[in-house]
């Protein structure tokens, strides 16, 4: 997905080396989560979506000529099980027990494939959304990793910087370390600002303070 922070080069990014970088940069690494989808997570109000899980034929309705007489699913005919006699029940339950579920799709009912296929296309569907979010998790540990210096994410991370191969960063907890040591309250920033510009505007009255202030 492109976004206004992904198509910026590289000079507008801010790169978070100290306190005083916090502001800008997590404002603009908000705004890059924001244009993903991605800020209540990062903020810790939504959760990313779980791993799909791939229906099993073996939880779908089998076809009545292939249900064992106790009335279990199974792929094999109750006739075909009672020619067998004691022959098969001597075998191993949890082994015949393997044998007796569904296959393949030509094993369930008419019910039973139909709502195997149902289940199978909201599987497709969800699993698209859980690629794409994962794609983008991905695109916003690059940018945390590209604009923040490795002693901070080490502090992040808990480790010696981000692992390339994490392919399912906690970058919300990432974002709350990095506010917690690096971050500076907003009434912090506010009164540093306000000192550096009651600096700026102090009276100039002698002789040296104006050469002073001309050579800077």
């Amino acid at each position: 997905m492109a976004s206004t922070v992904e198509k910026a080069s590289s000079d507008t990014r801010v790169i978070l080396r100290t306190p005083a970088d916090w502001l800008p940069w997590s404002n603009q690494f908000l705004l890059y989560a924001a244009s993903l989808g991605l800020k209540d997570y990062i903020r810790g109000r939504s959760a990313l979506l779980p791993v799909p899980q791939e229906p099993l034929i073996s939880d779908f309705p089998a076809r009545e000529d292939r249900v064992p007489d106790d009335g279990s699913t199974g792929t094999v005919g109750s006739s075909s099980r009672s020619t067998r006699g004691s022959s098969r029940s001597s075998r191993g339950g949890s082994r015949a027990g393997t044998r007796n579920q569904p296959q393949t799709i030509m094993d369930l009912s008419v019910e039973g494939r139909e709502a195997y296929k149902m289940s199978m296309t909201e599987f497709f569907a969800y699993e698209k959304r859980y690629n794409k979010q994962e794609g983008e998790v991905r695109a916003l540990k690059n940018y945390m990793q590209q604009t923040v210096v490795q002693h901070y994410m080490e502090q992040a991370t808990g480790s010696a910087g981000a692992d390339e191969d994490d392919h399912a960063p906690d970058l919300s907890a990432w974002f709350q370390n990095l506010k917690q040591h690096v971050g500076v309250p907003a009434a912090e920033v506010q009164i540093d600002a306000q000192t550096a510009y009651d600096q700026a505007i102090k009276p100039i009255s002698k002789p040296k303070e104006w050469e002073t202030w001309l050579t800077n």
